[in-house]
């Protein structure tokens, strides 16, 4: 069985797919908001919830349960094209994306956001981020999936960046 963490958890939809597949179980999820984790309580019960800012998560305050799957979408609204896209400080979240990764050195992990993340900076700031996975070891794929093809009743295009690492 795959013990899966998700950060920047929201109600859980990333986590929803693993959560249904038997091979997968949901150790702890993580999220600053309260009706976030509320929801993802109400969607997930197994699953130890974290009710924290990201850079409050330490290995002191994470359940002593190696990860094999690191899940997670940090906020998007930097990265959108219907936002500003400006630099402001949640843009520089994924770099909590990988504090946590660095700390509980997961052999896989999924990376959600929105498709402008890829034209951000002329796309050299989606190239920093895979550069930042692939310095830490891991092989990366990446694809523009849509919501509606796996059972959402919407249009939401993202980008899923993967990663598994070379012991795997």
């Amino acid at each position: 069985m795959y013990k899966v963490a998700d950060i920047f958890c929201g109600a859980g939809g990333l986590s929803y797919g693993f959560s249904i597949h038997p091979h997968f179980e949901l150790i702890w999820a993580n999220d600053i908001d309260k009706d976030a984790i509320l929801s993802y309580q109400a969607n997930h019960k197994e699953a130890q919830t974290i009710l924290c800012d990201i850079a409050q998560l330490h290995c002191h305050n994470l359940p002593c349960v190696p990860i094999d799957i690191l899940l997670g979408g940090p906020p998007c609204q930097s990265y959108s094209t219907l936002g500003k896209r400006k630099m402001d400080e949640k843009a520089n979240l994924f770099k909590e994306y990988l504090r946590i990764l660095d700390l509980v050195k997961p052999k896989i992990f999924v990376f959600e956001n929105v498709v402008g993340l890829m034209s951000m900076q002329k796309g050299q700031l989606f190239q920093r981020i895979c550069n930042a996975f692939k310095e830490r070891g891991y092989i990366l794929e990446h694809a523009i999936l849509n919501a509606l093809d796996y059972g959402v009743p919407q249009i939401r295009e993202r980008v899923i960046l993967s990663g598994c690492t070379q012991k795997f």
